[in-house]
């Protein structure tokens, strides 16, 4: 036990150790008047957009790369995966990969991509869609609950959303909500989809204080 104690404390004090270069690395980075500063927002856990506020680059303590992190996909339980698939590739221009079949548990996905073409050299993606099924899950509920509350996607313009709305509708899809401005500023619509999930249709031209909402800049 007192080798295995011995062998801990070591590794923290490496791990302490290289974590006291690559402050004083960062530190060195910023300016003299500064420094102060910047140290005791590393040691209250500031964010990678704050330390980059005051190195002009993002800072190597904590941080796993120069990029931040960005949304890559969500995942919805669904009843039938090929309906679900065909609605939102009609609807929406999805552009669905090959299916996944995990024969022991039944889990079936496929993911769709929006909005971005295949990128060469390994870009980043727009975010995307995975659909899911699998024969134990069967239960939805009419009800909102506590979780994700609806998938929102942006049109270029007001007409646009005007004009999908009237082709879903004409269609038999059940549209809830709008088309309407909301109290917060954006002009959109709430629709049902195959399991009843809540999608949003929203113009997407909305100005940038709508967008901030009085956010700090």
């Amino acid at each position: 036990m007192f080798a295995r104690a011995t062998t801990s404390l070591a590794l923290l004090s490496a791990a302490c150790d290289a974590w006291l270069v690559r402050t004083s690395r960062a530190v060195l980075s910023v300016r003299d008047g500064e420094r102060g500063d910047y140290l005791r927002r590393v040691l209250a856990g500031a964010s990678m957009t704050e330390m980059t506020e005051m190195t002009g680059a993002p800072p190597t303590v904590g941080a796993p790369g120069p990029a931040a992190p960005r949304i890559d996909h969500v995942a919805l339980w669904v009843a039938d995966l090929a309906a679900s698939r065909d609605f939102y590739r009609h609807w929406f221009d999805g552009r669905p990969n090959g299916e996944y079949h995990n024969p022991r548990t039944g889990l079936r996905t496929c993911i769709l991509r929006f909005g971005d073409l295949p990128r060469a050299g390994g870009g980043p993606r727009g975010a995307r869609l995975e659909l899911m099924t699998r024969p134990d899950v069967t239960t939805a509920t009419a009800v909102e609950l506590l979780g994700w509350a609806h998938l929102s996607f942006a049109l270029p313009s007001r007409p646009r959303v005007d004009a999908l709305v009237r082709h879903l509708a004409e269609a038999g899809v059940p549209v809830v909500d709008g088309p309407r401005v909301t109290g917060d500023g954006y002009y959109e619509a709430v629709l049902l989809d195959p399991d009843g999930n809540r999608v949003e249709v929203v113009a997407g031209d909305y100005p940038e204080e709508v967008a901030l909402r009085g956010a700090a800049s």
